[in-house]
């Protein structure tokens, strides 16, 4: 009797694209960053424990729900930094770690710039092209190189170099991102197979319309699309908070927690489930 309430709200609240018999069994986990065996909020393990059977009779998981801090910063330890040359003499600027307003940035590089050269820079944020303007107070031949981090943040592309330009100036041919991260990932190995960066993918969230350091709220609504096959070869997982490219992101401390879903497909042969599927959609 437990299992069918189970299964009866999920489908009346939670899963209402699928109906219950695509399935035989199944058990909803929470999962707290809080009680993790070991790591941090950002990149931890994590035993499941099942109360009731064993968990390598299911197959295929799911994620529900999940609340993720946006706690990460737009310039983390080990991608803040870019080499600034003047007079062919390069200089490393490090940004300090955190998340800044264009206008704060703006202000925080003029006077890095000038710390770390022979002349007086100045960095403005044009508010109507939202693009960055550098200038030097002398004609003094500097210029920027940027690897794969904090250029689009800059609104520059990574892996170039800017030389000044007319009028003393680099422009930045791009708009700003100074924003942190929007793409974020939730990977883990309890994905059957999920070895590389794309396989170990258990789901992703778009978090463009969270502010910074908000609460980033994920209810899914495409379950069949997210389902994965489960990793039923231990119940100690790792999970991990990344951009698209599969780097980590700091989470600087906070928790966050995710609902899952573990379920065992239906052994209901395909043509009985396209009849019931017929059915419940004809009435």
């Amino acid at each position: 009797m437990k299992n069918f309430i189970t299964i009866y709200i999920i489908k009346k609240t939670i899963m209402p694209d699928i109906p219950t018999f695509m399935y035989d069994k199944s058990f909803i986990y929470h999962i707290n960053s809080r009680d993790r065996i070991d790591g941090t909020p950002s990149n931890f393990t994590y035993k499941v424990e099942v109360s009731n059977g064993r968990l390598d009779e299911y197959d295929s998981v799911v994620v529900l729900s999940a609340s993720i801090p946006k706690s990460y910063y737009t310039f983390p330890t080990g991608r803040n930094t870019f080499t600034f040359t003047e007079n062919s003499i390069d200089y490393t600027i490090t940004i300090t770690r955190g998340t800044y307003s264009a206008t704060q940035l703006a202000d925080y590089l003029s006077t890095e710039l000038t710390n770390a050269g022979v002349n007086t820079y100045t960095a403005t944020i044009n508010l109507n092209s939202a693009k960055f303007i550098f200038e030097s107070n002398t004609s003094t031949i500097f210029s920027f190189t940027f690897g794969d981090y904090v250029a689009s943040s800059l609104g520059f592309n990574p892996n170039t170099t800017y030389t000044r330009g007319p009028f003393n100036r680099i422009l930045a041919p791009n708009v700003c991102d100074v924003s942190p991260e929007n793409d974020v990932y939730i990977r883990s190995n309890i994905v059957s197979g999920g070895i590389n960066s794309n396989e170990n993918i258990l789901i992703d969230i778009q978090a463009s319309g969270v502010a910074p350091f908000g609460r980033i709220q994920l209810y899914n609504i495409d379950l069949p699309g997210y389902t994965k096959g489960l990793n039923t070869s231990s119940n100690i997982y790792n999970f991990r908070i990344t951009d698209e490219f599969n780097d980590e992101l700091d989470l600087n401390g906070v928790d966050w927690t995710m609902s899952i879903l573990f379920f065992k497909k239906s052994t209901i042969p395909q043509i009985i489930k396209d009849f019931i599927k017929y059915i419940v959609n004809k009435f």
